[in-house]
């Protein structure tokens, strides 16, 4: 079993991209061999148990520098490949090994694209770059303009990412004040999807051991796994990101997706319209919040919701 799989139902994640990609070419991205040995995945993915079809081929690229990334073998594989998925590792190496190179075009075509920890973090439109390492939830909402919080929108433009910021370990890691302030920067700097004359953002934030799903032709996600998975839209309401200052903005939306409540499998939200499409109905739990508001007044959080910010005690 691979290392990074800790309770069986991490492999369902990895069993639906194989599944998707229907016995095709299958490649994985790594930038990090030390973290993650590049002959690990191969095996691992290539001998899944039950999947509908075996993939034709499990290829590993591992990045050490920029220049493999013009390389013509590079391009040759990503052209062939049925689904791409980035391994966990240092966002900031895939940030400057893609950026403006053939891999950041070629992902565009193809038709499934998956990843875990560093992977999932580069793959919205807009991102954490990690350019100086990584930064807690404290420091993010104290000091919002700072360089630690190097944010980026010229990675990638998936399918269905336009807008949309990406961060995983999320509940685990406690991770909700840096995610607003991402979106409060990207909001700042006029990044995101135009909605109604307006720019929006969308935060999507998976804890360890979820899948979010997101089927390529629809946009329409599913959720799986243990969660929490929050879904998350701030706006410009009593917004401050200027230097100097900690953030502040007031009644950005949160939609928490959790696998104990009752219409969990049944759960969609479309990433077209940024709409509920079926389940999140409110939690019966009087300590629970399927649906909340938080703020952020001069870098303090704090929700509106029964189970605090969070949305769940």
């Amino acid at each position: 079993m691979y290392p990074g799989v800790t309770i069986p139902t991490d492999l369902e994640a990895y069993r639906w991209m194989i599944n998707r990609s229907d016995g095709g070419n299958f490649v994985v991205l790594t930038a990090d061999p030390e973290d993650t040995p590049c002959d690990l995945y191969n095996p691992f993915i290539y001998n899944m148990s039950s999947v509908n079809k075996q993939p034709r081929s499990v290829t590993t690229i591992c990045f050490t520098n920029r220049s493999l990334s013009f390389h013509p073998r590079t391009a040759q594989i990503l052209a062939s490949a049925s689904a791409v998925f980035f391994t966990g590792g240092d966002q900031y190496k895939y940030y400057t090994y893609f950026r403006d190179s053939p891999v950041s075009q070629l992902l565009i075509k193809v038709p499934l694209v998956g990843g875990s920890s560093a992977g999932l973090a580069v793959q919205g439109r807009l991102l954490f770059d990690a350019k100086h390492g990584g930064i807690d939830s404290t420091d993010a909402l104290q000091y919002p303009t700072d360089s630690e919080v190097s944010v980026a929108n010229d990675l990638f433009s998936l399918r269905w990412m336009e807008g949309v910021f990406t961060d995983t370990h999320f509940y685990q890691r406690d991770r909700m004040g840096r995610l607003l302030t991402f979106l409060g920067r990207s909001l700042h700097n006029g990044w995101g999807k135009q909605k109604q004359h307006t720019t929006e953002v969308l935060g999507c934030a998976v804890s360890e051991h979820s899948y979010l799903a997101i089927d390529g032709t629809s946009g329409e996600a599913s959720f799986h796994g243990v969660g929490p998975i929050y879904l998350v839209r701030p706006n410009r309401q009593g917004m401050v990101v200027k230097e100097g200052q900690p953030l502040s903005l007031l009644n950005a939306t949160v939609l928490r997706w959790n696998s104990s409540t009752s219409d969990a499998a049944t759960s969609r939200f479309s990433f077209d319209t940024w709409a509920v499409v079926a389940g999140f109905a409110p939690d019966s739990d009087p300590g629970h919040s399927v649906w909340y508001n938080l703020s952020v007044v001069r870098g303090v959080l704090a929700s509106t919701g029964a189970g605090g910010v969070y949305g769940y005690r």
